[in-house]
């Protein structure tokens, strides 16, 4: 793997990303409904877009690298095969926003390569967030991009979501409440991450992410500096892809999920110590 065969597929990337977002943005009044449930019976929304978005990112890969691996949220490549590059898509993260016509919602193109990501880009309401691994920056709509903190102390602002899933949540979630007050919830983890880049909120959490969920973001913030863990405060990066190719029945069949937190450093000192207790539930 060259910078070089890295830095083409982060600008399909990007571009991918920055056309399928206006495409769905276009549709989004339209889009026909239905619903899906994955093994763990947690019944999800998908619409006619997210199948055409997945389908034009797909047909651009292909063109560009037909030797690449591809992985989508709605259905493609779900027969790992060993591959140099791997490409993760979600087509429209935060289906339920976009069929209410919220603007939280996104579209997520991460490249995988040697267990980790290598090149990732995002596109949210406010544009495109791109980076690759190393590189020590994120760029947005391809501009060096700085972060602004608008909050510190206890005026912490946190998102979070799915807390239904857990068998605890509603304890957890009164223990929240104590150090930052009344959490948000925007239903989408990669456009909810795009505001902790931002600085418009100072933490993000969830105990069940799937890879097509975190693998563009996770690369995303760990180049602006934040910091991203799961609950117990271990780094989720290390063979990302290793493991899914060693268990692919568990990691894409069956939506394997698990718990991240995407902070600054303030305010995973504050969380983690109740986060800890209920770290990897979702695996259990």
């Amino acid at each position: 793997m060259t910078s070089y065969e890295v830095r083409q597929r982060l600008e399909l990337a990007e571009w991918n990303a920055s056309v399928c977002f206006d495409y769905a943005r276009g549709k989004q009044e339209e889009a026909e409904v239905a619903t899906k449930t994955d093994s763990g019976a947690h019944t999800t929304f998908v619409t006619n877009v997210d199948r055409e978005v997945e389908s034009m990112c797909v047909q651009s890969i292909r063109g560009a690298f037909p030797d690449d691996e591809i992985v989508g949220e709605e259905g493609t490549g779900h027969e790992i095969r060993e591959r140099r590059f791997t490409w993760v898509i979600d087509p429209i993260d935060g289906t339920k926003s976009y069929t209410r016509g919220l603007p939280h919602w996104a579209v997520s193109i991460a490249v995988l390569a040697g267990g980790q990501t290598a090149a990732a880009a995002i596109a949210v309401s406010n544009g495109v967030y791109a980076a690759t691994r190393g590189d020590g920056g994120v760029k947005r709509n391809g501009v060096p991009f700085a972060r602004r903190a608008r909050t510190s102390g206890k005026n912490l602002c946190l998102a979070l979501e799915s807390f239904e899933w857990l068998p605890k949540g509603a304890e957890l979630w009164w223990q929240l409440t104590k150090i930052v007050g009344s959490p948000w919830a925007f239903g989408s983890a990669v456009a909810t991450c795009a505001l902790v880049l931002d600085g418009a909120l100072d933490a993000y959490l969830h105990p069940g992410l799937a890879l097509w969920d975190h693998a563009a973001v996770a690369l995303l913030l760990k180049e602006a500096g934040l910091r991203l863990c799961r609950w117990d405060g271990s780094d989720p990066f290390p063979g990302i892809w290793d493991r899914v190719r060693s268990d692919p029945k568990n990691y894409l069949d069956r939506v394997y999920r698990f718990d991240l937190l995407a902070a600054t450093s303030e305010a995973a000192k504050k969380l983690l110590p109740f986060l800890a207790p209920h770290a990897g539930w979702m695996e259990r």
